[in-house]
């Protein structure tokens, strides 16, 4: 207990000044395990124990979740597990395209600090450019009478260089990278955690101008997709998004759909449009 205690002080200690060196207003609460950030970030939010802004990071995480109840894999010092909470206006724009926003600002962060070419895989994934997945990314919206927030949840694959192979889950293995293997840069696992922090709290400057800015960051962009939206099914090419955040899906019949919330996955036999 005595060991956890102090690696929970340290991090929290170096995450701090990372937020501090960057100019980031923002509390840093550390847990020694956890459920799942966001189930923190939500029970904190819901008693008031914490004001926005907030990021609550844990060194291990037991059941983290992704969309549509995917789980997330956490490795202590391997990965980030982290939530940030953000109060956010009760407009239907900002609250529809904050995914995409914050995605893309932490995306740009973790850009920055490693230097490596990094994607946005709509809705809410950062992919390398070779296609292997680094980080996940989860918001769950809390929405009252007079105020609404958002939980952001992000898991991102640090450093793998001193796991073994058994400790990587076969579901991963292959389909997913680190950072560090990407960049080859000298930066920790606070390091990470003070960027994106800094990414989802920037992610208002990109309101009005979503769809000109996924631009950069979009990995989906001329592909040919599978996409989901509730029960229906249909494919097309991805050409970016829209103000709000959703999927312009290109339909072969040079119709256009959007998708909102949906899911759209990359068709195996693609190629590049003309």
């Amino acid at each position: 207990m005595e060991e956890n205690f102090s690696e929970v002080s340290r991090f929290a200690a170096e995450f701090s000044a990372r937020l501090a060196a960057r100019g980031t207003a923002c509390a840093a609460i550390v847990r020694g395990c956890l459920d799942s950030t966001n189930s923190e970030g939500l029970r904190l939010l819901r008693s008031k124990s914490a004001r926005p802004p907030f990021a609550v990071a844990a060194l291990r995480q037991s059941a983290g979740r992704g969309r549509l109840g995917r789980r997330w894999f956490s490795k202590e010092g391997a990965s980030l597990a982290m939530s940030v909470c953000v109060e956010l206006a009760k407009s239907a724009e900002v609250m529809e395209s904050f995914t995409v926003r914050a995605g893309l600002g932490v995306c740009g962060e973790l850009r920055k600090l490693c230097g490596a070419e990094l994607f946005v895989k709509w809705p809410n994934d950062i992919y390398s450019r070779g296609g292997m997945k680094v980080a996940g990314m989860l918001a769950e919206l809390e929405i009252g009478a007079d105020a609404a927030a958002a939980v952001f949840g992000i898991g991102v694959n640090v450093d793998f260089s001193g796991l073994s192979e058994g400790e990587i889950p076969d579901e991963i293995r292959g389909a997913a990278c680190d950072l560090r293997s990407l960049s080859g840069g000298d930066f920790s696992v606070c390091d990470v955690a003070a960027a994106a922090v800094a990414g989802v709290l920037g992610a208002e400057k990109y309101l009005g101008r979503t769809g000109e800015e996924f631009e950069k960051f979009d990995w989906l962009k001329g592909r040919r997709v599978n996409a989901e939206a509730g029960a229906e099914k249909f494919c097309g090419i991805a050409r970016g998004v829209d103000s709000r955040g959703r999927l312009r899906v290109a339909l072969e019949d040079g119709s256009e759909r959007l998708l909102c919330g949906g899911e759209a996955t990359l068709k195996k036999d693609w190629r590049p449009a003309l």
